[in-house]
């Protein structure tokens, strides 16, 4: 991404049309969803990956329906009262966005309580709910890249800079369009390369953005990562 910021290739942003990015988040959309009814339903449905995953959210939801009878009932009942919680007062920070002084961090609060009610009721040894488990503390020691892997991971790696360049951008340029502001395409660039460059010494996944977790920031009122 560095290098092709150097070669100022930002400009093929121009080719996500308006219609283009729509698409993009309309089907976003559909795949954050199928993904995410195998976890409010408590089913194991196996990832797909290779050619296969082209189709993956018709065998995914196959695959659901083929378990359904396997379904947990406590991490159902969860499901439907953090979404009972969470779209009413979402709409209430839309409808009275002018009216509030910041928007009712709903998902935090929801979180803290959830995780709370998870610790103390025993959620996950009564009655198998899925939980987060340890978290290590601190970071990482970093340490320089494998250098033997570079020859096998450069075409990978190649698509991974593209396709993540080309989320970042589309997704940001949603809510620059949303929020009237302008996006410079090659600072996005520029950005994610050192992200990524800073990253690959401590062994982090690749910098991109996500529509959830967008979502989720610019709902709760964050304009940065900090702020």
């Amino acid at each position: 991404q560095l290098i092709m910021f150097s070669l100022q290739l930002g400009f093929v942003a121009i080719y996500l049309s308006d219609p283009l990015v729509s698409a993009f988040t309309n089907a976003a959309a559909i795949h954050v969803l199928v993904s995410q009814i195998k976890n409010m339903l408590g089913l194991q449905v196996p990832r797909f990956s290779g050619p296969a995953s082209i189709f993956m959210v018709f065998q995914t939801m196959v695959d659901i329906f083929q378990k359904l009878p396997n379904t947990n009932i406590a991490e159902l009942v969860t499901s439907l009262v953090c979404l009972t919680v969470l779209i009413p007062v979402r709409e209430i920070n839309q409808r009275y966005k002018s009216k509030l002084k910041a928007p009712i961090p709903v998902e935090l609060l929801l979180i803290v309580l959830a995780t709370v009610i998870s610790f103390y009721a025993r959620l996950e040894e009564k009655f198998g709910v899925t939980v987060v488990g340890n978290i290590p503390a601190g970071l990482p020691v970093p340490q320089l890249p494998t250098v033997t892997n570079f020859s096998s991971l450069i075409a990978d790696g190649l698509a991974i800079a593209i396709v993540g360049y080309a989320v970042s951008v589309s997704l940001a340029k949603i809510f620059a369009k949303k929020h009237g502001y302008t996006v410079d395409a090659n600072q996005e660039l520029f950005a994610h390369g050192v992200c990524n460059l800073f990253g690959s010494f401590f062994q982090c996944f690749p910098s991109a953005a996500s529509i959830s977790r967008t979502s989720i920031q610019e709902g709760t009122g964050g304009n940065t990562q900090v702020q």
